[in-house]
C-alpha cells in the first residue's frame, strides 16, 4: 500500500516527565502525524503505560532487552538518538511518506490556516528533505517565540546589538539553543543516515537547503530559568554547550556561560537569560521591530488534555 503524498510523522528520543511526554505526543497527532515514535531513553514505565495501545503511536522503552538487540547501549545520548531515529526511519514507510527526527522540546509548526500535509504536499518531487529553521521560546505565555538572526557581513552583528544590547555580540543568531534546525525527509530512502541535525545518504551529506516559508520549529529550549539552570551542567558537559562544539566570534557558548558563572555567579547568568529569553515588552518591541518576532500559540496543555482525556481521567 501507498502512503498518500504529504503523510508525516515523527521520532524521538526521550527522557523527559510523562507531561512533556504527552505533550509532545499531543501536539503532533493534533497537527496531523501519521505517526509519532517515541523511544523512552530511560525506561519510563510511567509514560509507555499512558502511551500503550494508542492510536498512531509507537512506544519503545530503551532498557536493557532493547540495547540487547540493537548492540551496546551507548553511553552518549547523542549516539543512542541517531540509534533510534534511524529505527524509526526505517519503519516509518509502512505509515508516511515524510520523517521527521526532534527532541521532546520541539514543535513542527505550519502558518496560521495551513496544514503541514499541504505544504509537503506541493514540494516538487527533486525534494528529497526539506529543512525546518528553529524559532526560540521566549519564558512567558508560551506563545512568543524569535527568529533567528541572519549572520551575514556584519549587519547581524548590528542587529543583535539593537535587540541584545550587552549579550548580542555573543550569541550568533540570537540563540542560546540550536541555529541548524531540523530536517525532514522522504521515507523509503535507500543508503539513508540520520543525524541529529542532518541526514546523509551513501555517505554524503544531504545538505537539505530547501526550506518552506511555512514550516518553522518551535524550540522551546529554555522555556524558565529553572529548566534552563536545572540543564545547564548537563548541556555544558554533554550537550548543545559542550566544549568541543565551534566558537561563534571567538566566544563558544560554553565559554561564555562558564566565564559569567566563574565571574558573576548566578547572577550573570540570570542577567543574560533575563535579556535574550524573557517574554518582556521590550524584548518583544525589538524583535517585531527587526522582523524577527513569532507568535506561535502551541496550546500544549489544551492538546493534551483533550487528546489522553480518557487515560488522564483514570489517574
Amino acid at each position: 500500500m501507498t502512503n498518500a503524498p504529504g503523510t508525516w510523522g515523527v521520532a524521538a528520543t526521550i527522557k523527559a516527565p510523562v507531561s512533556e511526554v504527552l505533550d509532545f505526543v499531543a501536539y503532533h497527532l493534533d497537527a496531523g502525524a501519521a505517526r509519532v515514535f517515541v523511544y523512552l531513553d530511560d525506561a519510563n514505565m510511567a509514560a509507555r503505560d499512558m502511551l500503550a495501545g494508542m492510536d498512531g503511536v509507537t512506544t519503545k522503552l530503551c532498557d536493557d532487552k532493547w540495547w540487547a538487540k540493537h548492540g551496546q547501549r551507548p553511553d552518549e545520548h547523542r549516539a543512542r538518538q541517531s540509534i533510534n531515529a534511524n529505527h524509526a526511519y526505517r519503519r516509518m514507510r509502512k505509515f508516511a511518506t515524510w520523517f521527521a527526527h526532534i527532541d521532546v522540546d520541539e514543535f513542527i509548526w505550519p502558518s496560521q490556516g495551513i496544514d503541514i500535509t499541504d505544504v509537503l504536499t506541493r514540494q516538487n518531487d527533486e525534494t528529497l528533505s526539506l529543512r525546518l529553521p528553529p524559532v526560540e521560546m521566549l519564558q512567558g505565555d508560551g506563545t512568543a517565540f524569535k527568529a533567528r538572526i541572519s549572520w551575514n557581513k556584519g549587519a547581524g552583528r548590528q542587529v543583535a546589538q539593537r535587540v541584545y544590547p550587552a549579550y548580542g555580540e555573543f550569541l550568533r543568531g540570537g540563540f542560546i539553543g540550536h541555529t541548524a534546525g531540523k530536517v525532514f525527509v522522504r521515507t523509503g530512502l535507500e543508503g539513508l543516515r540520520i543525524k541529529i541535525h542532518n541526514v546523509f545518504q551513501n555517505g554524503t551529506r544531504s545538505l537539505a537547503e530547501t526550506t518552506d516559508p511555512d514550516l518553522i520549529l518551535c524550540h522551546a529550549h529554555a522555556s524558565s530559568w529553572d529548566q534552563f539552570r536545572s540543564m545547564l551542567a548537563y548541556r555544558m558537559e554533554h550537550g548543545s554547550y559542550r566544549k568541543e562544539l565551534p566558537a561563534w566570534d571567538g566566544v563558544s557558548r560554553h565559554e561564555l556561560f562558564k566565564t559569567l558563572l566563574e565571574e558573576l555567579g548566578d547572577t550573570g547568568l540570570r542577567g543574560l537569560y533575563d535579556e535574550v529569553c524573557l517574554d518582556t515588552p521590550r524584548l518583544r518591541k525589538a524583535l517585531e521591530k527587526e522582523g524577527l518576532l513569532r507568535v506561535c500559540p502551541l496550546e500544549l496543555e489544551e492538546k493534551r488534555n483533550r487528546i489522553f482525556a480518557d487515560r488522564l481521567a483514570q489517574l
